[in-house]
């Protein structure tokens, strides 16, 4: 594999995270995470159903606390945050998939 190659020709799971450089002892994946050599790499943990899950629970569970707040009698504006990996996951450009950004409305529209 090459810089810029999706994972995804590795596993299914691993759709929408690519290499972004390759040096002696590690590779740097397009989330943020380095692997060195001989460390083992779990699929299921950087699996973009891991990702969507996660972002399906934050949504969740920010209705619920929204709701909870409007029906205070002083009402207070719920708030989520989100830390990502990388700007580019989730900002649209040429270089990169905003696979992040992609998840994130599909769940939106779907809650």
């Amino acid at each position: 594999m090459k810089p810029h190659d999706s994972l995804s020709l590795l596993s299914s799971s691993l759709q929408g995270i690519t290499i972004d450089g390759i040096l002696a002892t590690k590779i740097i994946l397009s989330n943020g995470e380095e692997k060195v050599n001989g460390d083992t790499f779990f699929a299921d943990v950087f699996a973009t159903s891991y990702v969507r899950e996660s972002i399906q629970l934050a949504l969740k569970r920010h209705f619920e606390t929204e709701r909870e707040n409007f029906n205070r009698k002083f009402k207070i504006k719920t708030l989520a945050l989100f830390f990502i990996d990388d700007i580019f996951s989730y900002r649209d450009n040429d270089e990169k998939e905003p696979y992040l950004k992609n998840i994130f409305e599909e769940e939106l529209q779907k809650k």
